[in-house]
């Protein structure tokens, strides 16, 4: 079997022990083929597409409503379909030439040398379906949001200091994310829907799993927020859960410092997370 390289260390998950794992158990009798970029590889809506190993390169995880998580090898897809034999809940696509590994249960237990090693595939593959269940792409995002109004200033921000969130995983409300991807060429690994149709809770609730280490947010102060309960409810959870949030230039600035600053913030620059399923 092809085996999987080290991940790039920009804005991807990083090599877990679970997926460790997983690659070292099925390690031989499998043929990896390279698919072209925008590549569908599962269906929503479709049965036994069978469990993927991500070799090399990057996947999209899309769902209906515009939602995107973007993952790069080594990496595995469709586990929880896979474990519950139901539909697959998303599409999935390569993000440009990708290696993959398509195993179908058969393929998989004829790899697997006796009882306690299926055991042990069987577990880390659960926790990895857990895992995502639970919202766990990756860890140590930096989330950006930003109101209309404020959606420039965010963008200059991110510009002035590419270096810095290039080098991070980055979460993002749907337009503010778009902007960031098409006009600075950084790769934002998850997209949420936007605010007003619930991106801002969508970001504190990964703020309140521990999934988040910084949010700027920049807000309009000087327009009525259609969804200001979400506002609100994205500045409470940072202040409950102490994740550091800026809201403008001068504080963005400051919580910057930090983040180069600080070893507890510093050295999170490619996150530890989970893989997808």
């Amino acid at each position: 079997m092809h085996q999987a390289p080290q991940s790039d260390a920009m804005s991807t998950v990083q090599n877990n022990q679970d997926v460790r794992d997983i690659f070292g158990m099925l390690d031989s009798g499998a043929v990896a083929y390279q698919y072209p970029d925008e590549q569908l590889l599962i269906e929503v809506g479709q049965v036994g597409a069978g469990f993927w190993l991500l070799c090399e390169g990057a996947v999209r995880i899309e769902s209906l409503t515009g939602e995107y998580v973007l993952l790069r090898a080594p990496n595995v897809l469709g586990e929880v379909s896979f474990l519950s034999g139901g539909p697959a809940t998303g599409n999935v696509r390569t993000h440009g030439p990708a290696t993959l590994v398509r195993l179908l249960p058969n393929d998989v237990i004829t790899q697997l040398a006796d009882v306690t090693q299926v055991r042990n595939f069987y577990e880390a593959l659960s926790r990895l379906a857990i895992a995502r269940l639970t919202g766990a792409f990756h860890t140590h995002y930096i989330a950006l949001v930003a109101h209309d109004a404020r959606k420039d200033g965010l963008v200059q921000l991110v510009r002035e200091h590419r270096d810095l969130f290039a080098s991070r995983p980055l979460v993002a409300t749907s337009t503010t994310g778009s902007r960031i991807s098409d006009e600075l060429g950084i790769e934002v690994v998850r997209r949420v829907r936007s605010g007003p149709q619930g991106g801002d809770q969508e970001i504190g609730a990964m703020v309140a799993r521990g999934l988040v280490d910084a949010v700027f947010f920049f807000r309009d102060p000087l327009w009525a927020q259609p969804h200001g309960d979400d506002v609100n409810a994205l500045v409470r959870v940072c202040e409950l859960m102490n994740v550091p949030l800026a809201t403008n230039r001068a504080t963005a600035e400051a919580l910057i410092g930090l983040l180069r600053s600080s070893p507890r913030w510093s050295t999170r620059a490619t996150g530890d997370g989970v893989s997808s399923g």
